[in-house]
């Protein structure tokens, strides 16, 4: 059984006491005892069996903890992290009750259970702010961090193994609702003797090689939240790249999320109240297009553009199930210009004006044939 849900309960566990915590009013506990007590408090409440760390040296600016130890518990198993060191620098108390840390640093993180094990070389924090208690605040990014930043992570299962050089992200210190986040070198081996791989060594990879990029942005005054990019870009495979618009996003919607985290149907009902300006997804082929389609057109025993006629005039069939003759033949042509020629694919909806989120969800259990239409959608091959 793979144990891949193990990655989420890491961040869970070790950025979530540091990034996600409100502390408690200011009392005669000394700063730095605060800030650790928040930590444990917070690591428990989100699911920790225990938390325990051993000595603590420092004053109440500068401290480190040493050997923190977190015990989870899900699926059936126990998941222990360890940090051997973590140096908290420059903690003050704000006039709000709260406080604020410079700089957090652990160092040498390790992560197991039954099955795998997680490492981390580092994990660093700048420019912590916290939250006064009972703050009503909130965005959809992490205000209270400037940049966060792990690397060196490796991961591995049977039959899973990968490493990651680093993880980042940061918020634009002249806009707390302005941030962007990377993952620079995904790298995945390929082990031909894995069954599940098979698939990608018949194409003649050797390695799987993946960096993300985004940007993202909420603008409070314009109740706008957009993500301006998603870059998936897959080393001698393609590019993915998504963005949209959202309007009608007020913070008071932001609040019912949030509250509705555990809750899908109260969840879509917020998100009703969105409307769509725009939502672009587009493909650049690097060679993974070229490689499928040669192999298919072997596998077939057959050339490969008698091949790539052959499936065109497939597509037809394929989507006459949508009853819009119209946007039918765009993408019939869109797929067959990219399947001649794989350059790149989009497909772009960008109504002229915005459209409510609810009206796109009625418009699909009535007559879903029109959202297209609805939403201005275009599909564009090699341009």
């Amino acid at each position: 059984m793979t144990k891949l849900a193990f990655r989420p309960s890491l961040a869970a566990t070790l950025l979530g006491g540091v990034i996600l915590f409100a502390p408690a009013a200011a009392d005669a506990q000394s700063l730095r005892d605060r800030v650790i007590a928040d930590i444990d408090g917070v690591l428990k409440k989100g699911g920790a069996k225990s938390v325990s760390h051993g000595d603590v040296t420092g004053d109440d600016s500068n401290f480190v903890v040493k050997d923190y130890k977190i015990v989870r518990e899900g699926d059936g198993t126990e998941k222990v992290f360890t940090a051997p060191t973590t140096t908290f620098s420059n903690v003050a108390a704000n006039a709000s009750g709260g406080y604020t840390i410079g700089s957090i640093a652990i160092q040498q993180i390790t992560g197991k259970d039954d099955e795998s094990t997680l490492t981390v070389g580092s994990m660093n924090i700048t420019a912590y702010s916290s939250a006064t208690a009972g703050s009503t605040q909130i965005s959809p990014f992490a205000e209270k961090v400037g940049s966060l930043k792990m690397a060196d992570i490796t991961y591995s299962e049977p039959n899973t193994k990968f490493s990651v050089a680093s993880i980042s992200a940061s918020v634009d210190p002249a806009n707390p609702n302005k941030g962007s986040a990377s993952v620079s070198k995904i790298m995945v081996p390929v082990d031909a003797a894995n069954p599940e791989m098979k698939d990608i060594v018949a194409l003649g990879y050797k390695e799987i090689a993946v960096d993300v990029d985004s940007d993202a942005v909420w603008d409070e005054k314009a109740q706008r939240l957009s993500l301006d990019r998603l870059t998936i870009a897959a080393k001698d495979m393609g590019t993915l790249n998504l963005s949209f618009a959202f309007g009608n996003v007020s913070q008071d919607a932001l609040k019912q999320l949030q509250a509705a985290k555990d809750d899908a149907n109260a969840q879509l009902t917020v998100l009703q109240s969105f409307t769509i300006e725009q939502i672009a997804l587009r493909f650049d082929n690097a060679s993974i297009v070229d490689r499928m389609l040669d192999a298919q057109a072997k596998a077939q025993n057959t050339k490969r553009d008698q091949y790539v006629t052959g499936l065109s005039a497939m597509v037809p069939l394929m989507i006459a199930s949508m009853n819009n003759k119209p946007f039918e033949k765009k993408v019939s042509d869109a797929v067959a210009a990219f399947l001649k020629a794989p350059k790149s694919i989009a497909i772009i909806a960008k109504p002229a004006q915005p459209v409510p989120v609810a009206q796109v969800v009625g418009t699909a259990m009535v007559a879903p044939q029109t959202i297209p239409s609805v939403l201005s959608v275009d599909v564009l091959a090699n341009k």
